[in-house]
């Protein structure tokens, strides 16, 4: 977290956290969790909370589920923040976000993800376990965007003719396995080129 703030300017600056947590007796080793935070980051303002469920020396056992919301004035801060490689050098916004994760080691976790802006709208989702390559799974994902450019621009992306607006509409599933991402059933129209595959 430290390296990404120190390549995005003022993404952690003025932070503050409020973390309140507490805890319930089950049956034997067993204990139910809750989390609620709130929080705010250079002009990122975030809440949040969780429900953990089991023995808590035993992750394997675990289930839960927890969800996480914010505001943000810019966009590729999130962006940044989540671990992009991005420049800072500005994008329409404000942007609001949304996290949802439901699950356990054993049965899987669903995840989904959204984000939105009057520029943009973003959706992942997918089922998830646990494997020797970190998270494996399916889901889908989608993005529309009235102007991309500035996302591609700050993530080092340059075509001919940039700086003309370029919309697009994309969807995919992609499956994640052996440490690989792969995108199936792609469709994309960006301008007036369309573009599909695997």
């Amino acid at each position: 977290l430290a390296e990404r703030a120190a390549l995005y300017p003022g993404l952690l600056s003025d932070a503050k956290i409020d973390l309140v947590t507490s805890f319930a007796a089950g049956e034997g080793d067993a204990r139910q969790q809750t989390l609620s935070l709130s929080a705010s980051a250079g002009a990122g303002i975030y809440s949040g909370s969780a429900t953990v469920r089991g023995d808590l020396t035993d992750f394997s056992n675990l289930s839960g589920k927890g969800t996480l919301q914010g505001h943000h004035e810019d966009p590729l801060a999130v962006m940044a923040l989540l671990g992009a490689p991005v420049l800072p050098i500005g994008a329409p916004g404000p942007v609001t976000f949304d996290l949802s994760a439901e699950g356990g080691a054993k049965q899987g976790f669903a995840l989904s993800a959204s984000a939105k802006s009057d520029n943009l709208n973003a959706e992942v989702s997918g089922k998830f376990m646990p494997g020797p390559d970190g998270l494996e799974g399916t889901g889908n994902v989608s993005l529309q965007s009235k102007d991309i450019e500035p996302y591609l621009m700050a993530a080092g992306v340059s075509f001919p003719d940039m700086g003309q607006g370029l919309t697009a509409d994309l969807k995919s599933t992609f499956v994640k396995s052996a440490g690989a991402l792969r995108f199936r059933d792609f469709q994309c129209q960006a301008a007036d080129i369309s573009a599909s595959g695997d």
